[in-house]
């Protein structure tokens, strides 16, 4: 095959379309397995500018080791075509654009692009892999708006930004080109990071031990059938645990925020497996004789299970963390981008100069969020709290459907002369709540669906609190025979305004007068009750810097 005809390069023409030059999550799979048998036969070797481990496979040769001693002599001896067209000679139109640093080691970004490629998307652009390394592109790359990257951005719907733990990105000016285009093309733009798989089993490990530990102690307990487990120290715990998950700042001497929260999330299961070891060893025959036994059952598994996925989420945050500091590491502004061609830098300052503090304040929503949408960047401009708002909560999600059912099965147990028409009445508007909420989630975009998460939440809070007093019956006038009327008056009020709220989501939410970004940072999965951004003094800079 002939490289310069298939890359549209020869006199003739032609060729595959450059928005084509794609390569799918198999091939990168197949990439870091090729580059690592390169390494094991000296192929591949340390050089005086990248000195890697050559036993590590965590962060591999840098792109220009890579460049230059494994794609290049590859891809001259196929016929000096682009690595992604040697794989692919027949093109993949591009919907998922990705943008690196080329200082980054290729087991580093390719871990990072398998585990965060978006679900859905087929093929991406990469252009350490879809540009042909042994042709001259520099005609392709004279004008930005034509070049390679723009074709490809205009193709995509979805940007995945890959950090690095040698240097942000975003202080290289082409990386910054390429996140003013997703910018002015309203694309989709997401962090990559790394796989979480191992550091979640092993906190898990420790989860499962206090688990365990707290289910010997409650079968050890020598009480009555009819003492039921307390809540209140697991809803203290879980409440706990989400104000330490969502503190501001970064961590401090007096306040470990992801040690405290590993805390809670441990001695939360051990207070669910203390509950639910009293149960399986003082009432195992008669354990859903009452609805208050059954209520408070469902309730301890749902917390449990919540502390389980609190620990995922928390192994989720540190990453995200790292990820975010590794974005801003070396960067205050786009102003300040470098690019080894003088020609480049001018050609795109002149693009992009108009532009330059609504890209500044697309990274700061990327560092904060995870990812970068008109809607996201329409909330923080007004001055919500966008940080965690594009990451899904394991345990907010098992929270809200915990309490859901929980309220079921309180309702459908308690022994207070249901009425037929009330049972039915009370099934189709539970039936219906459901169904009108995972319909929103469905047709919901990322932010949105976190956002809905994270407002079921705190109303599913609510209703744990009510059906803990429900159960232990501490309110004068509020017994059995009150639950009926006030969950029928309670429930569908409480899903519109959940359903309300996930359908605005977190921008239309802030767009609330006067309450309204004070509203969406609360509600919303960061849980702030303020929220400022302060600008630099000099508007040149085009610097913000989160409070």
């Amino acid at each position: 095959m002939d490289g310069k005809k298939l890359h549209g390069m020869s006199e003739s023409g032609g060729g595959v379309a450059v928005d084509s030059w794609c390569v799918t999550r198999a091939d990168l799979i197949f990439l870091r397995a090729e580059v690592k048998k390169a390494i094991a036969n000296g192929q591949i070797k340390p050089t005086e500018l990248d000195n890697f481990d050559v036993a590590d496979h965590r962060i591999g040769p840098n792109m220009h080791t890579l460049c230059a001693q494994y794609m290049q002599p590859l891809t001259q001896k196929a016929g000096s075509m682009s690595w992604a067209l040697m794989r692919n000679p027949e093109g993949l139109k591009c919907d998922l654009f990705i943008t690196h640093g080329w200082i980054e080691g290729i087991f580093e970004f390719i871990d990072k692009v398998v585990y965060s490629w978006p679900v859905g998307k087929k093929a991406a652009y990469i252009c350490v892999l879809s540009n042909p390394q042994n042709l001259d592109i520099a005609s392709l790359i004279q004008i930005p708006r034509e070049s390679p990257f723009a074709k490809s951005l205009e193709s995509a719907t979805h940007m995945l930004v890959v950090p690095n733990h040698s240097a942000s990105i975003y202080s290289r000016l082409w990386c910054v080109y390429e996140a003013w285009l997703a910018y002015s093309m309203d694309r989709v733009i997401l962090t990559a990071t790394a796989p979480i798989k191992h550091d979640v089993l092993r906190c898990l490990r420790w989860q499962c031990l206090f688990l365990v530990m707290g289910l010997i102690v409650g079968i050890s307990i020598t009480s009555g059938c009819t003492d039921l487990p307390t809540l209140d120290p697991m809803i203290f715990l879980g409440a706990l645990a989400k104000l330490v998950q969502f503190c501001k700042g970064p961590d401090r001497w007096w306040c470990p925020k992801f040690p405290l929260l590993l805390a809670c999330n441990c001695l939360g299961s051990l207070v669910a497996g203390v509950a639910l070891g009293t149960f399986v060893d003082k009432c195992a025959g008669q354990l859903f004789n009452t609805w208050q036994q059954r209520t408070t059952v469902c309730l301890s598994v749902t917390f449990l299970f919540c502390f389980l996925l609190s620990e995922v989420d928390r192994v989720r945050a540190i990453r995200d963390h790292e990820e975010a500091i590794c974005l801003s590491r070396n960067f205050t502004s786009v102003q300040n981008a470098d690019c080894s061609s003088p020609g480049d830098a001018v050609n795109i300052r002149q693009e992009i100069q108009q532009d330059l503090r609504e890209v500044d304040e697309a990274i700061v929503v990327l560092r904060s969020s995870g990812m970068s949408t008109r809607a996201l960047r329409a909330a923080f401009s007004r001055g919500a709290d966008v940080r965690f708002a594009g990451t899904i909560s394991c345990s907010n999600m098992c929270f809200g459907k915990g309490v859901f059912i929980s309220s079921q099965v309180m309702y459908l147990s308690v022994d207070a002369g249901h009425e037929l028409g009330l049972i039915i009445a009370w099934s189709i508007i539970s039936l219906a709540s459901l169904v009108a909420w995972i319909g929103m989630y469905h047709r919901a975009c990322t932010d949105q669906r976190a956002f809905a998460i994270a407002v079921n939440s705190k109303f599913s809070f609510l209703m744990a609190i009510l059906l803990r007093i429900s159960i232990i019956g501490s309110v004068p006038g509020f017994g059995p025979e009150q639950i009926p009327a006030t969950f029928v008056i309670m429930i569908p009020g409480l899903t519109f305004l959940n359903y309300l709220c996930g359908y605005l989501g977190l921008a239309g939410v802030a767009r609330i007068p006067f309450c309204g970004p004070w509203l969406a940072s609360l509600l919303g999965p960061s849980t702030a009750f303020c929220w400022r951004r302060r600008q630099s003094n000099d508007k040149s800079e085009g610097e913000f810097v989160i409070i």
